[in-house]
């Protein structure tokens, strides 16, 4: 894939000779076309095979709960048929990003999950088992588009927001940061200025600061990145700021995700960023 900068865990795995046999489970195709290289199983539950619809049942709508169940239910008869060393499964946010924690159809999701995890551990009593997140949620109520904001004070500039892709019922391309592109870099100072004074714009970096900060590819993050407060996200918009009801995440405040181990090796200490997980399996294979 070209946009990966590194080998997959997979082909890192099969390298080390770590692993015989590596699978891959994601709900969405997009993310099977990104990260299958090596993965000698690559299922998306959105596409699956008919070897896996009669595995695990029918395919299931990629906005709802039942879709996590099914793929979940595929992983843990992959486990039991072909066993294979090392299994990456990414579960799909639907219901994170349309119900609130307490509400019953995210208790009823998470209900699920717990019982076919736990099933997956009963089976696997010996293995090493992570189970994290890529971000948090929370409720916002409004939106802004920081390319309006600009253009609309005399500085040329558009905005693409972290969040971007097909799947709109999820999150509605809404998300609590973003990419600033300016016409002229000369204008970046007040640019800067002019979103910090914007109600509900938290931060904003050059791409110096950006990538320093954050550990962010200069190349990848446009000229300005700006975060958003509790409750606005960014997005492209018809105007400059909008009002809006949408669950979703980017920012600061969504940043705090769990890390769960079972059988690991390490301390908790060990532990700071989700991807610690992949990290430290990576120097276990050195």
């Amino acid at each position: 894939n070209r946009f990966l900068l590194a080998p997959t865990l997979f082909e890192t795995a099969k390298a080390s000779k770590f692993a015989d046999k590596t699978a891959l489970f994601v709900t969405k195709k997009k993310l099977l076309r990104m990260l299958e290289a090596g993965a000698d199983i690559a299922v998306a539950a959105e596409a699956p095979s008919p070897e896996y619809i009669q595995m695990a049942g029918p395919v299931e709508p990629i906005y709802s709960a039942e879709i996590n169940w099914w793929l979940l239910r595929a992983v843990r008869e992959t486990l039991r048929r072909d066993d294979p060393e090392l299994v990456y499964c990414s579960t799909t946010d639907w219901v994170q990003h349309k119900y609130a924690p307490d509400a019953e159809h995210s208790q009823r999701h998470l209900a699920m999950l717990d019982q076919i995890m736990s099933d997956i551990v009963d089976d696997n009593p010996e293995r090493e088992i992570y189970i994290t997140a890529d971000h948090g949620m929370l409720a916002k109520t409004t939106a802004i588009d920081p390319g309006r904001v600009l253009t609309e004070n005399g500085i040329p500039a558009s905005a693409i927001p972290i969040i971007k892709d097909r799947y709109v019922a999820h999150h509605g391309n809404l998300g609590g940061a973003a990419y600033v592109f300016l016409k002229n870099l000369a204008d970046t100072p007040e640019a800067i200025q002019k979103l910090l004074s914007t109600p509900g714009i938290e931060e904003a970096y050059t791409v110096e600061e950006a990538a320093r900060t954050f550990r962010l590819h200069r190349e990848r993050i446009g000229d300005i990145f700006v975060l958003a407060d509790e409750t606005t996200v960014f997005g492209e918009l018809q105007t400059a700021v909008e009002p809006t009801d949408v669950r979703s995440h980017g920012s600061r405040h969504e940043s705090y995700v769990p890390i769960i181990g079972y059988n690991s090796p390490w301390s908790a200490t060990d532990f700071e960023y989700n991807l610690d997980v992949g990290r430290l399996f990576l120097e276990s294979l050195r």
